[in-house]
């Protein structure tokens, strides 16, 4: 008998794209599948579409009492997952009908299988044939090292083994991205599998990001020529010191370096807008670099060891600003 196939959909306002999205789901070569949708409280006509594909086809779907914001919503889905195989879904996106069997015929003993995908803008125009290529990802470094860093796996061109969820769940409560989480953990516990072929048209759309703490910060450095550098440097560094706090609550790391190297990106990530020059966290970088930004071009790496090595404390201790530590 063959394997069940969970779709794991988490979904949001999603009436645009959904239908088409589902169509294509509805659509594999592999038909031994079970569509489960969690609808985090969406305020358009996107549970009417999940009602009507439930009469029709069977789906499965539950609707949140109150927001849980995206990587919680998926934690849910997933949890409701009953298949032995489970793919990663987003609700705009169209799948190749060949998606579901080709990964699960490559999945072998691999934890996380994904692979390339076709991009497309929102009104279907194509922007590029790869988005691995596109977006520079480094599919081939697939170590625990690696992903403590950087995710190189996009979630909707994955597929995993019910086993992962097992180790994966709950989410820790501030990790950045679910799929990076699941390739880290599957890193950590197995391995990973790429596969070139695009199997979806993955869709893109504008976003823009920012939050309370980097609008504190954009008055600060509005002047310099770096501060659109400066402002993703220091958003970035916020996230990766609860990244890194919750990879060291979350896994019993016994090996010496791995808990040496997260200690040390802990401190470097909460000293980087500090007053003084840090040569301890500069040194730290300077050793993991490879790892951290394998794919930035070689200017941005200057500006980063720069910013890395004097920081801006001075102009943000005029400004009485203080760097927020978790």
């Amino acid at each position: 008998m063959s394997s069940l196939i969970s779709i794991a959909l988490a979904t949001y306002n999603g009436e645009k794209f959904l239908a088409e999205f589902l169509d294509s789901v509805y659509s594999q070569s592999y038909q031994n599948i079970e569509v489960i949708a969690v609808d985090d409280c969406s305020t358009d006509e996107t549970e009417e579409i999940l009602a009507k594909y439930k009469n029709t086809h069977g789906l499965k779907y539950e609707v949140n009492s109150e927001n849980l914001g995206f990587i919680k919503n998926f934690e849910k889905v997933l949890s409701l997952c009953s298949g032995e195989y489970i793919a990663l879904a987003d609700q705009d996106d169209i799948w190749f009908p060949e998606k579901v069997a080709t990964l699960l015929d490559n999945i072998g003993n691999h934890l996380l299988i994904h692979s390339d995908a076709i991009l497309i803008d929102a009104k279907k125009n194509k922007i590029a044939d790869s988005f691995t290529r596109f977006s520079n990802k480094k599919v081939r470094l697939t170590s625990f090292k690696n992903l403590l860093f950087y995710n190189n796996v996009t979630g909707c061109t994955s597929m995993i083994k019910k086993e992962l969820i097992q180790k994966a769940l709950p989410f820790p409560d501030k990790i950045i991205y679910h799929d990076w989480w699941l390739a880290l953990v599957a890193a950590k516990y197995g391995n990973i599998q790429y596969l070139q072929e695009p199997f979806l048209y993955y869709r893109q759309h504008d976003n823009v990001s920012g939050g309370a703490e980097i609008m504190q910060l954009k008055p600060l450095i509005s002047n310099s020529i770096f501060k659109g550098f400066l402002i993703d440097r220091y958003e970035k560094n916020l996230k990766f010191i609860n990244w890194f706090q919750s990879i060291k609550t979350f896994f019993n790391i016994e090996n010496a370096n791995e808990l040496k190297l997260i200690n040390g990106m802990i401190n470097y990530h909460n000293t980087f807008f500090t007053q003084r020059v840090r040569l301890s966290a500069f040194f730290i970088h300077l050793r993991y670099f490879k790892f951290m930004y394998p794919h930035y071009r070689l200017h941005t790496k200057i500006l980063i060891l720069f910013t890395s090595l004097i920081g801006l404390g001075k102009k943000l201790k005029t400004n009485s600003f203080k760097t927020p530590r978790s």
